[in-house]
């Protein structure tokens, strides 16, 4: 091999997945008024998204090419998520397992196939979201389509801590479960130093997230979202050589559950987001932008 600058990236580098936008652990988004105050542990999600994007190859074109050239695509990335949360008297415990599919619709040479598991330990006692410091796992497992090709495992180890709060009817501060009527705010926060051991070894690296999540309320129907985040990461050696990155992701979405949808799944929802990415690396190859935006409803089940 010619060095870091003449290899391919790992398919995490590809792009924003409006879907996880380096936010796995910031304070669950507070309930709407049909579903807040179930309390069964596990939880159901299937997503189907359609997106499109400026730049369907992301870090992932030619590494020898600095002279890089964006591709307009669309995507579908259909998800099914599996997840478990409980709260114990001072811990709160939560796992996940999620498989997802990304299928585009010209350069198919993108397809890929995801498995997700992570766990969770929150030590809080439930009764406030103010300061919850947690250590969480996550794991992935990335494959070509029709989990094909094997292209790498992921596992990375987190330390951090999450802080969430609401605002009410005249500025009140109230708690951030309890943010779900009109004209409430949430507002939260994570932030999480982590090291990602990984196969093949040179995607392995050390790395420090930050994020912060607003909504607003318009109706208990329609809320408005904005998450802006960064994420920093240090190689110590990517394919010989040492590499830093610098991440921006910029995330806006409307969220709605109208209640011809409700009648048909308590929990169903209508998104529509836009994300840019920003990418700058001391790999010169790995410095790109990305914006990408559409709809997704997801159906959700409690038990």
């Amino acid at each position: 091999m010619g060095g870091a600058d003449a290899q391919v990236f790992e398919p995490a580098d590809r792009g924003a997945d409006l879907g996880r936008i380096d936010r796995p652990y910031a304070p669950t988004t507070p309930q709407t008024p049909q579903t807040a105050g179930t309390s069964q542990d596990f939880r159901l999600v299937v997503t189907l998204p359609a997106y499109g994007t400026n730049n369907a190859i992301g870090s992932a074109a030619d590494a020898a090419s600095t002279d890089r050239t964006q591709l307009p695509d669309g995507h579908v990335t259909p998800d099914v998520l599996l997840r478990w949360v409980h709260q114990f008297s001072f811990v709160k415990l939560s796992a996940s397992l999620d498989a997802s599919v990304d299928r585009f619709f010209i350069h198919s040479d993108q397809d890929s196939d995801s498995l997700y598991a992570s766990f969770k330990a929150a030590w809080t006692d439930g009764s406030s979201d103010l300061f919850v410091p947690y250590v969480a796992y996550n794991g992935t497992l990335d494959f070509g389509p029709g989990l094909g090709e094997w292209n790498d495992t992921l596992y990375s180890f987190l330390l951090g801590f999450s802080s969430g709060v609401g605002l009410g009817a005249g500025g009140r501060v109230i708690r951030f479960r309890d943010a779900v009527n009109p004209g409430d705010w949430s507002v939260s926060l994570d932030t999480a130093i982590g090291k990602r051991l990984a196969n093949p070894s040179s995607f392995a690296n050390q790395f420090a997230i930050a994020s912060v999540d607003v909504v607003y309320n318009v109706s208990t129907t329609l809320r408005f979202g904005v998450t802006p985040s960064v994420r920093w990461r240090y190689y110590n050696d990517y394919f010989g050589a040492p590499r830093r990155d610098f991440r921006f992701v910029g995330y806006a979405r409307a969220e709605w559950n109208p209640d011809w949808l409700t009648r048909i799944n308590p929990d169903a929802e209508l998104q529509f987001g836009v994300s840019f990415l920003r990418n700058q690396s001391t790999l010169r190859s790995a410095n790109y932008s990305q914006w990408e935006g559409g709809p997704s409803v997801s159906l959700s089940w409690r038990f």
